[in-house]
């Protein structure tokens, strides 16, 4: 499992050289009630440093963010 994230996470940081840097968090947020309206539901944004007692965040990965549903 390691190991296939580890290839995962250093394909991503190639790609990032030609994207550049791009804050993540503030695209979701401006997106937020788009999304909210997609999806007919409310949306939680939480950010790398939030609580996450069910390690769902161990699924995102660089440009790539964990959706959790309930």
């Amino acid at each position: 499992e390691i190991a296939g994230a580890a290839k995962k996470i250093s394909r991503e940081m190639t790609k990032t050289r030609y994207i550049g840097k791009i804050d993540e968090a503030t695209i979701l947020n401006d997106a937020k009630d788009f999304i909210e309206a997609e999806v007919e539901s409310e949306v939680i944004i939480h950010t790398d440093d939030s609580y996450d007692p069910q390690n769902k965040a161990r699924n995102a990965m660089p440009y790539k963010p964990a959706i959790f549903m309930e």
